[in-house]
């Protein structure tokens, strides 16, 4: 009998320690089952943005892969580089750095000297979140296809501009501004035709400055197309846009600008 009581403490112990360890291994295989499921879901690695989420976007559907080195349009695109470099001007290297920095404010050039973000701080804000969610679009597909950029193709190409470490098609620069070119557009519909043309221009600007080849910069305004139907899915989207309009109209009243 004595014995029995010096060994039921030690009983209790091992079975209270097994229970522990048994809820925690349970705990760890219910968290490595959620991984599994994540890493094995499509779409689920990718993070969404503030008005879409990236995997929402059917990339396939919307561009097709770039010309193929060596083939008839992939020649011609790089003999396009070559040649607008080498009749590029001082003016057009200057605008090329001037585009480079990507400011949505840059078209105040077509809209008025007073479309500033000094002046509309919450259209500022809300052109940053657009220009983020186009950027993880843009990045999604660059590494699907993996196209080195022209000067990474041919030594003889030589740009005006630090080389991106990012891929080149399609053009991220070109979806970005084309994207907020859409947006701004829908702010000043009236200057829509001036505002598109003026995103032209600054997409191209990366051809003349040698780190993209013209289908990736076409692709670019290909996706940022695809990138603002699916933003204006979002009702949040369409909240701020607003709230944006309003801003817009509240300073023009303010300053007495028409």
């Amino acid at each position: 009998m004595m014995m029995r009581r010096r060994n039921e403490p030690t009983a209790c112990r091992e079975e209270l320690l097994m229970r522990t360890i048994a809820k925690r291994m349970a705990v760890l295989c219910a968290i490595t089952l959620a991984a599994l499921i994540a890493c094995s879901t499509p779409g689920v690695k990718e993070a969404p943005g503030t008005y879409l989420n990236p995997a929402a976007i059917d990339v396939s559907a919307v561009l097709p892969a770039p010309p193929a080195d060596g083939s008839l349009a992939g020649l011609a695109d790089l003999e396009t580089v070559r040649m607008v470099q080498s009749w590029r001007t001082p003016d057009q290297i200057a605008w090329a750095k001037k585009t480079d920095g990507e400011d949505p404010f840059h078209y105040n050039a077509v809209v008025g000297s007073w479309f500033t973000a000094k002046n509309l701080p919450g259209c500022a804000k809300f052109f940053m979140q657009v220009l983020h969610d186009a950027r993880k679009v843009s990045n999604r597909v660059k590494d699907l296809h993996k196209r080195p950029r022209p000067p990474k193709r041919d030594e003889r190409v030589t740009p005006s501009l630090p080389i991106p470490k990012s891929l080149s098609y399609p053009s991220g620069h070109s979806t970005r501004t084309f994207t907020i070119a859409y947006v701004i557009a829908e702010l000043f519909p009236d200057k829509r035709t001036a505002v598109v043309d003026f995103a032209h221009r600054d997409a191209w600007a990366r051809i003349i400055a040698g780190v993209h080849y013209p289908t990736d910069d076409v692709g670019g305004r290909l996706l940022a197309g695809a990138v603002f139907s699916e933003l204006n899915k979002s009702a949040k989207f369409r909240a701020t846009l607003d709230e944006c309009r309003a801003e817009i109209a509240a300073y023009r009243k303010r300053a007495g600008v028409r």
